[in-house]
């Protein structure tokens, strides 16, 4: 069966935010019913020989997440929508698993995620001042996968600087 990609938080939302089902074959989406509302979710196609941690990096750094928003109008409260009409149109940078050097940038963003996913998971049992430490490695780690997401997509010094000016948090 292939990967199935879930969205965390309904469309419409502030921000990206995908995840992937813990165990194999078990995915879930609540509806909230109403026009609009309710999960979504993105589903690898056999043939894609990527790992869904790769995935989830692209979508959620800083840069798809911007891109999305590019074509989206802004909802009350800044939320945006993150259906099908705005995620389809994503450039997804899929390696060529038969090269050495996207082969290893593959699995370099895949460490990262599958870093960040524990950190993410050990923060809501932390104690307050460890609970701090990992929201700092959590950070941390999030940067790093948005410098490498940079360089896959071999953007220049000003446009990163344009992608973090304006995705911002207002």
């Amino acid at each position: 069966m292939p990967a199935t990609l879930a969205a965390e938080h309904p469309s419409p939302a502030s921000a990206q935010c995908f995840l992937h089902g813990c165990r194999k074959d078990t995915y879930h989406f609540v509806g909230s019913g109403g026009g609009g509302g309710g999960g979504y979710g993105l589903t690898l196609r056999d043939d894609v020989e990527v790992s869904p941690l790769y995935l989830l990096g692209l979508l959620n750094s800083r840069l798809l997440d911007w891109t999305v928003k590019l074509g989206n109008s802004r909802f009350g409260q800044g939320y945006y929508s993150f259906n099908r009409q705005y995620i389809a149109p994503l450039p997804i940078r899929l390696p060529d698993m038969s090269d050495r050097r996207q082969r290893a940038e593959h699995d370099q963003l895949v460490e990262l995620v599958g870093r960040l996913v524990s950190l993410y998971e050990r923060r809501p049992a932390a104690s307050a001042s460890e609970a701090k430490v990992v929201s700092q490695r959590i950070a941390a780690t999030e940067a790093q996968i948005d410098r490498l997401v940079y360089a896959f997509y071999r953007l220049t010094d000003d446009e990163i600087a344009v992608v973090e000016r304006e995705s911002r948090e207002p």
